[in-house]
C-alpha cells in the first residue's frame, strides 16, 4: 500500500506546513511510521516558500510559542488623549513585534479608522473584542496620559474602558501583570499600583525594556 501526506497549505501568512513524505510499507508497520511522521514537530515555512525538505529537529519550534504566550502584551490607551499618537503606539506594536512580544491592540484589531469609530458606537460589540484580547494577554500595558482612567462624558454610553482595563474588571478574576508605558510628565494615581514602570521612552527601547521584564518574571 502506498501513501502520501501531501503538502498542506493555511491560508494567510503561515504558508506551508513542511511535513511531506511518503510510506509504502502496510498493517502495523506502516501504521506506526505514520504515527511517528504526525506527531513530530513541524516547521511552518514562510509564504511563498516551496522547499519541504526541513524539518524540526526537535520541540524547540514548539518552546517557541510557549514563551510568545508568556509575552502576550495588551495595550490599553485612551483614545481621547493620544489622536495625534497613533503613530507612537503603533511604532511602539511594530517594535514588540520585533522583540518577539504578542501584542492586542485595538488599532490592528479595527485598523481602519472608520471601523474603530463605528466599533466605539457598539458597547457590546467592542466588550466581546476587549475580553478576547485581554483573556490572552499576561499583562496590560497602559499608555499613560494624564486622563488615563477618567471617563469621557462626550461619548455616549462610555463604559470607562481604560479604568476597567487597568483595574481587571474586563475580565473578572483574570490575574495579569500591570505595566505603564508614560506618555505624559504627570500621570493619573490609578496607575500607581503598576509592577513596572518603562524607564525608556522611545518605542524601540521601550520595547526591548518590556520584553526583558516579561523574560525576568517568566523565566
Amino acid at each position: 500500500m502506498a501513501t502520501a501526506l501531501a503538502r498542506i497549505r493555511l491560508p494567510g501568512k503561515l504558508g506551508v506546513v513542511e511535513n511531506a513524505s511518503r510510506f509504502t510499507t502496510s498493517g502495523s508497520r506502516w501504521k506506526h511510521a505514520y504515527y511517528q511522521k504526525l506527531r513530530r514537530p513541524t516547521v511552518v515555512a514562510e509564504r511563498g516558500r516551496k522547499d519541504v525538505s526541513i524539518r524540526s529537529p526537535g520541540p524547540k519550534h514548539l518552546k517557541d510559542l510557549a514563551r510568545l504566550a508568556e509575552r502576550s502584551v495588551f495595550i490599553s490607551w485612551k483614545w481621547n488623549d493620544n489622536a495625534r499618537r497613533r503613530r507612537v503606539i503603533r511604532e511602539f506594536t511594530r517594535a514588540l513585534s520585533e522583540e518577539k512580544v504578542m501584542v492586542w491592540l485595538d488599532l490592528l484589531a479595527f485598523s481602519m479608522s472608520p471601523a474603530l469609530s463605528k466599533v466605539r458606537e457598539n458597547n457590546d460589540q467592542l466588550e466581546k473584542h476587549l475580553k478576547y484580547g485581554y483573556e490572552r494577554c499576561k499583562a496590560v500595558v497602559a499608555i499613560g496620559t494624564q486622563h488615563y482612567g477618567e471617563l469621557t462624558a462626550e461619548i455616549p454610553n462610555n463604559k470607562n474602558w481604560t479604568k476597567r482595563e487597568w483595574k481587571g474588571t474586563i475580565v473578572p478574576g483574570k490575574r495579569i501583570k500591570k505595566v505603564v508605558y508614560p506618555f505624559d510628565a504627570e500621570l493619573p494615581t490609578i496607575l500607581d499600583d503598576a509592577d513596572h514602570c518603562l524607564a525608556r521612552r522611545s518605542p524601540r527601547r521601550a520595547a526591548k525594556e518590556l520584553r526583558e521584564y516579561l523574560d525576568d518574571i517568566y523565566s
